[in-house]
This record gives structure tokens, sequence and C-alpha cells, in this order.
């Protein structure tokens, strides 16, 4: 049994990962100082396309955007596919995400079912994300960096929550609220 932020929860896990979340149970919870949301439901590459909203070559006022979190990107820079022409007629009606040009964190929420599986990349200037990411923005009074929690999603620690409390291959924003966030040191931010 682990006990979160929102009670006493079962949580399926490889044994010698049991102590690794006794440990971090004292820790805050992510939910507790960064909001996690699904990127935007844009409609597809080719319907996009089609309606001529989406380009390969910048245009003037239009908006980087990541749409594919199966595109080989480093962790480094953010992995922009194309310019979109960012309004309500590129993504569903009920498909809203967080509204580009806001400095955030994104990982693609979705990953080979391994202990191993996410990139989180910092996107400095608010890139437009599609629904294959999950976004991350801070939302008060929060110790760590965007870089800091970028080098925390990166981590050990990041992939074995997910790959402890996911059975699929998708990691939902909601699961993301309970993971524990370790509080960082100055020595530590600097070495980051």
């Amino acid at each position: 049994l682990f006990r979160s932020g929102r009670g006493d929860r079962a949580i399926l896990y490889e044994p010698d990962l049991r102590e690794l979340w006794l440990y971090t149970s004292k820790y805050p919870r992510l939910g507790e100082t960064f909001q996690v949301s699904k990127g935007y439901e844009f409609f597809k590459e080719s319907e996009l396309r089609a309606r001529g909203l989406l380009s390969n070559a910048p245009k003037q006022n239009w908006t980087p955007v990541a749409l594919n979190a199966s595109d080989d990107y480093k962790i480094w820079h953010p992995p922009i596919a194309a310019w979109l022409n960012f309004g309500p007629k590129t993504y569903r009606i009920r498909g809203g995400g967080p509204v580009p040009g806001v400095p955030e964190v994104f990982v693609n929420h979705s990953g080979p079912r391994a202990p191993w599986r996410f990139r989180a990349v910092v996107n400095k200037t608010g890139i437009a994300v599609g629904r294959a990411f999950l976004v991350f923005r801070p939302i008060k009074g929060v110790s760590h960096s965007l870089v800091s929690l970028w080098a925390v999603l990166n981590s050990p620690l990041a992939n074995a929550y997910a790959y402890s409390w996911s059975g699929k291959r998708h990691t939902l924003a909601m699961q993301w609220h309970d993971m524990p966030l370790p509080a960082i040191t100055s020595v530590q931010r600097s070495e980051i």
C-alpha cells in the first residue's frame, strides 16, 4: 500500500521498487507545485495540411508545433514538427490544451511498456504541443525550476514511477499529480 495525497492506494510494482516508494512517500507531490495537462487534440496532420493550416516552413504569426512523440528527438530541444496557423480550427471542439506561449516542460505520455520510456523537454518559448505529450507548468511558489523538473522527469525516479503506476503504455495526467517530487538543494540546482 502506498499513501498518497489522495488517500491509500494499492499499487502493483516490482518488489525492488517497494523501498523506493516507501522512502519517497515523505516527499511533496508533483501536483502541489505543477499543473499537469494533456496537449491539444489537433486534427490529423494530413487534415491540417489539406486545410492549409500546417506548413513545413516557418510563416509569420504561425506557431511551431510538436505533434508526434514517436518522432526521433533529443531531450535538449523541443521536437518542432511543423508550423501551425494556431486557432480553434486546428483542434477538436473539446480538445483544448495549455495555450502556447508559456514556458513549460513537456514529456511523451506514451511509450514502450518498459522501465525507461520518457523524454522530457524544456519548452522555453511555449510552442504548441499535441496530445502525444503531457505539459507541466508551475503553479506557484515553486522551488523547482523548469530545468530541475526536466531533470527529475528524465530521471530513473519518474520512469520507475510511471512503470509502477501505469499498467499500460499511456501514463495519464492525473497519475502524475501524486508522483513524489524530491526537494532540490542549491548545490543540486547548480549541478543541473
